[in-house]
């Protein structure tokens, strides 16, 4: 007998609230073949409580707020930076520390190479907690650390995927935290979709075998003097053991191709019920993709500019605060909707999801890349070898003939 409490596996986004709230810890969450976290009961041990099933933002009603859209960045230039965008999670986070808080979020670990959230206390310590991560974050046992924080009065600003907050939000809503919940600031980052760290190791071995040596550490996001924001987004930059850097060309990035194809995602990301722009956190933060360039100063799309919602009561008492370390200026949301997929409906599921994962233990990540994104991997190969500009000139030319 499984546990009949929980969501279907096809519907279950990982968040783990479910085994934050188990008072026998009998339920793990373990990786499946694909390499993401699922849920696993061990039903011996399991007495039937039911707490999980009342936890599992799946099985219920969530609830969500339709926000004011604005333009914004850090005024800071060296957090905008460290930034993958435009440096709004800091502002955020040093509200919360300001006032004594403490923030949660996605901390990358290069060592053991795995994605996890974690606390911060002080500023000097959100560097761990800045940059995209798009492998999906273990929350380990944040619900409960955040619950216990909740009910000693110390505010918390948790940020992470819109899955992960409806998860964290339906377990302190079934717990004595409620009454603290004023003291609780959530923020999702707008979510394409999440790869498993399977994926990620096995892109990391395909780069080490074209390079004959190891990675050290890994950036989702290329931004510095060399490429900006703009230009750096569908990049990896990789570090390797001999402090050699290597970045693919714009275009080629096999990473990216298959994210951006929606190859490798989590079963659930294809039905997400947090798309939209009706949110389920207090502010939802993503890169203002389509964004006017003539609407900006000169050279900040070098730097980064981000899309803010501000979806509650309880974040509009925010604005005074965040507009003392940021430029921010409130906008009509249809370019930003308009580019940015996951504010309309999720990613389709594409055929050749099956196949990816039925290849990936017995086939190099490149090679696989190129065998089920023929065109795509092809297409970025002669991009990178023409150059970006090159091809803008010939479209120009085809447009005006």
């Amino acid at each position: 007998m499984g546990n009949d409490f929980l969501c279907d596996p096809k519907n279950c986004t990982g968040c783990g609230s479910c085994a934050n709230a188990c008072p026998k810890a009998c339920i793990q969450m373990r990786e499946n073949h694909e390499g993401f976290p699922y849920p696993v009961t061990d039903m011996e041990q399991c007495v039937r409580c039911g707490k999980c099933g009342k936890v599992c933002h799946v099985l219920h009603e969530a609830d969500k707020h339709e926000g004011s859209f604005y333009m914004c960045w850090n005024n800071n230039r060296e957090i905008l930076k460290k930034s993958s965008s435009g440096g709004v999670f800091t502002a955020l986070a040093m509200t919360v520390l300001n006032r004594n808080g403490v923030v949660y979020g996605a901390y990358q670990d290069f060592e053991q190479k795995c994605v996890y959230h974690t606390v911060v206390r002080s500023e000097n310590r959100l560097d761990k907690l800045r940059k995209s991560k798009y492998c999906q974050s273990d929350m380990k046992a944040v619900c409960r650390e955040i619950c216990e924080l909740l009910k000693a009065d110390t505010p918390v600003l948790f940020c992470g995927t819109a899955c992960q907050v409806a998860g964290l939000l339906s377990y302190l809503k079934n717990s004595p935290a409620i009454t603290k919940l004023e003291l609780l600031y959530t923020v999702d980052v707008l979510c394409h979709g999440v790869a498993s760290q399977k994926t990620v190791n096995a892109f990391l071995k395909s780069k080490e075998r074209m390079k004959h040596k190891k990675i050290k550490r890994y950036y989702f996001r290329v931004k510095d003097t060399g490429v900006g924001w703009k230009s750096g987004c569908t990049r990896v930059r990789l570090v390797y053991e001999d402090d050699s850097v290597y970045v693919a060309p714009l275009g080629a990035d096999t990473f990216f191709m298959g994210f951006n194809n929606n190859l490798f995602l989590r079963e659930s990301c294809y039905r997400c019920r947090y798309c939209g722009t009706a949110r389920i956190s207090d502010f939802t933060i993503a890169d203002y993709w389509g964004v006017p360039e003539e609407s900006l100063p000169e050279g900040q799309t070098r730097y980064g500019v981000s899309v803010m919602t501000v979806n509650t009561e309880k974040a509009e008492a925010l604005m005074p605060e965040l507009k003392d370390s940021m430029y921010i200026e409130k906008i009509n949301p249809d370019i930003a909707v308009a580019n940015n997929r996951s504010f309309k409906k999720p990613n389709d599921r594409p055929e050749k999801r099956d196949e990816y994962f039925r290849l990936l233990d017995t086939t190099d990540y490149d090679t696989l890349i190129r065998k089920l994104l023929r065109k795509t991997y092809w297409k970025g190969k002669v991009k990178a070898l023409i150059g970006a500009e090159t091809i803008k000139k010939i479209k120009k030319i085809i447009k005006r003939n």
